[in-house]
């Protein structure tokens, strides 16, 4: 087995490297494809095993599914692509559903702050408003949470980057 610290450091290796690659990657092309994420998360399970046995096991998967199901409402409602979503669960296998669930605090708040900003700078509030209170009386109408397909009018940003600043925010607030 490694020992705990250099466990942790290459767990914290793979963090910034599968971060950093879906950033770039999102910021590009808009889409986080399962080859940045999956193999990262297939890693950060291992290393966590190799690490800590059966604690590091469930640990891991316990952060992996957490951190997909933090994501999955927003993603139903047409807010997230569904390669955030799996990005997040890559976040949660390395560092554990506690890293995960503050990644997802942090990351809103900068993906709140973002979108504000860029509907400040387009000008589109009113209009969000308004789709927001549409999408609302939709879901209350039908009773339930469905898929929301977004519209050629939607605004979509890459929200790797809310991610990645909620996961620096998550190690900062943790440590």
């Amino acid at each position: 087995m490694l020992n705990d610290l250099s466990s942790q450091v290459f767990l914290n290796a793979l963090l910034v490297l599968g971060l950093a690659a879906a950033v770039i990657i999102d910021l590009r092309s808009r889409r986080i494809p399962n080859l940045v994420t999956a193999p990262i998360a297939l890693l950060g399970v291992v290393a966590n095993v190799w690490g800590s046995g059966w604690s590091g096991l469930s640990n891991s998967l316990g952060g992996l599914l957490l951190g997909m199901v933090l994501l999955m409402p927003v993603w139903l409602n047409g807010g997230t692509g569904a390669g955030d979503v799996k990005l997040m669960g890559m976040v949660g296998a390395l560092q554990g559903p506690q890293f995960a669930l503050w990644t997802a605090l942090f990351g809103a708040v900068a993906g709140g702050i973002f979108a504000l900003a860029a509907l400040a700078w387009r000008g589109g509030t009113a209009q969000v408003l308004r789709n927001v209170g549409a999408s609302i009386y939709r879901m209350a109408a039908a009773g339930s949470l469905g898929r929301v397909e977004p519209t050629s009018q939607s605004f979509r940003m890459s929200y790797a980057l809310a991610v990645a600043l909620g996961a620096a925010a998550a190690y900062w607030y943790l440590r």
